[in-house]
């Protein structure tokens, strides 16, 4: 899955959910998209549900020699600058600040793509040896190409897509976004030990979490594409803001923006932003295609926290309490 579920919905539920403009999605919906996996995560402007799907391996140049010889003074243990959309009163998007040539903008962090990549003009080939040499913090480093693209930030262009393959790069990848920095350890972070732990899965290049959503038990996408949970098979519950919009393939989708009863962290429940779905049938496929099913619906930023971290040796979510 190179692009993320939520590539595509991403700013449209983002744009909903903070001002109830639902016709933000239609327009997501009707562009092409990042890749496999994206409901919410590339941006209303240019995200969509048609998403891409994985280069095959036979067919993609990854450019590996030019990256490693871009990259070779990089260092995973270098902290990374965020950018935090908290405009909703609580983080539901995520930039990274960097510079391509002279030209300064951002990538979106966006797990639901399993890979880095700078974004490429409209129209051309998906994806491309060498997209460019990009330079976050002090580490400059060649990327693939992909011709996908989300919204600007802090007044600056989009760039490219900051992947799950940067948290899986590491023992231990701690997020402060109050900060506005993630550290990247290649051993275990002393400062995530008395944290919440929360079990997760990797399948492919991306994680998978299992938590209960209004006491039923769901397995969720890790998207922080996408703002806030996004939970399938779901009607309308009382207090939620209904809203409709087509997707690229004609399909009528309702969404119910409300909030949910949610257990991530063992011994609590806390109430969490959510976007109800009755149907997406589109990324239903796509669950079945990439996942054997048995998905049900976006794990995003918002329910994430200001404080959490990815352990990829045990293999749990971590959650400041």
């Amino acid at each position: 899955m190179a692009r993320s579920f939520a590539v595509a919905v991403l700013g449209a539920l983002a744009i909903a959910g903070s001002s109830g403009a639902i016709g933000a999605m239609s327009a997501a919906c009707s562009a092409s998209s990042n890749g496999a996996g994206d409901v919410a995560g590339d941006g209303a402007a240019s995200g969509t549900l048609d998403a891409a799907p994985t280069p095959a391996a036979a067919d993609a140049d990854t450019g590996a020699d030019d990256a490693d010889a871009a990259s070779a003074s990089c260092s995973v243990s270098e902290p990374v600058t965020l950018w935090v959309d908290d405009s909703a009163g609580y983080p539901t998007r995520i930039y990274v600040p960097a510079s391509i040539d002279t030209k300064m903008g951002s990538f979106l962090f966006d797990m639901g793509s399993e890979t880095t990549f700078i974004a490429t003009p409209d129209g051309t080939r998906d994806p491309v040896a060498d997209g460019g040499t990009a330079t976050i913090g002090a580490c400059a480093r060649s990327y693939q190409g992909r011709p996908y693209h989300s919204e600007d930030a802090h007044g600056l262009p989009n760039l490219g897509t900051y992947g799950a393959d940067q948290v899986l790069a590491a023992h231990d990848a701690r997020f402060d976004l109050e900060a506005g920095v993630l550290d990247r350890f290649l051993a275990a972070d002393p400062v995530t030990a008395a944290w919440s732990a929360t079990p997760i899965e990797r399948v492919n290049g991306s994680l998978l979490v299992r938590i209960t959503l209004d006491g039923v038990a769901v397995r969720l996408l890790v998207d922080t594409g996408n703002p806030d949970i996004l939970w399938l098979g779901q009607q309308k519950k009382p207090g939620d803001v209904e809203s409709q919009t087509v997707d690229a393939q004609g399909n009528v989708l309702v969404i119910y923006q409300g909030s949910v009863t949610a257990g991530i962290s063992p011994g609590r429940t806390e109430t969490l932003p959510v976007s109800r779905m009755p149907s997406f049938p589109y990324f239903e496929q796509r669950v079945a295609s990439e996942f054997g099913g048995d998905v049900q619906g976006l794990f995003g930023v918002a329910a994430l926290g200001s404080h959490f971290a990815f352990d990829t040796t045990k293999m749990v979510l971590l959650r400041k309490p």
